[in-house]
């Protein structure tokens, strides 16, 4: 019978260090199956903290410009009865769109952080901000790479 999330949560807190959890999560990740895989995805938050997460390792944040294409452009400048042509071999995408976002005000913000263990233990997070503060962890273990993942185009 599968365990629940509780239950899963107690075992992993029955492990004698927070070392050896990361050990196991370490490892539990590489599985076909993986066990606690749906503790990380429906509490991310206390699943950080069981691993030792704290604040103070996440990275500055990091703006995220959605992409802009000649495309979109034509398309609401169509829409918006705007008659101009658009170069879409002389576009160029990251300026485009990093100039649409401060444009328009609307990007994306995440942060990046891992927590490190023995043996080249490498647990990574991704956490997204609303408004300029910290919203929620949206990456775990089990669903970011180790650099983070792209929501489109970096920027500062």
């Amino acid at each position: 019978m599968k365990k629940s999330n509780e239950e899963l949560f107690q075992e992993l807190l029955s492990a004698e260090s927070v070392e050896e959890r990361k050990q196991i999560i370490f490892k539990d990740i590489s599985k076909k199956h993986p066990i606690y895989k749906s503790i990380a995805e429906s509490n991310p938050s206390r699943f950080f903290d069981l691993l030792g997460g704290e604040d103070n390792l996440w990275e500055e944040p990091l703006n995220w410009a959605f992409e802009w294409t000649a495309d979109n452009a034509a398309k609401e400048a169509e829409e918006s009865g705007h008659n101009f042509e658009i170069d879409a071999k002389g576009w160029n995408l990251e300026k485009e769109s990093i100039k649409r976002a401060n444009e328009t005000g609307r990007w994306y913000v995440t942060s990046y952080c891992v927590i490190k263990g023995e043996n080249n233990v490498e647990l990574p997070f991704e956490s997204e901000y609303c408004d300029g503060y910290y919203d929620k962890i949206i990456g775990t273990p089990y669903n970011t790479p180790i650099g983070g993942n792209s929501h489109g185009i970096a920027f500062y």
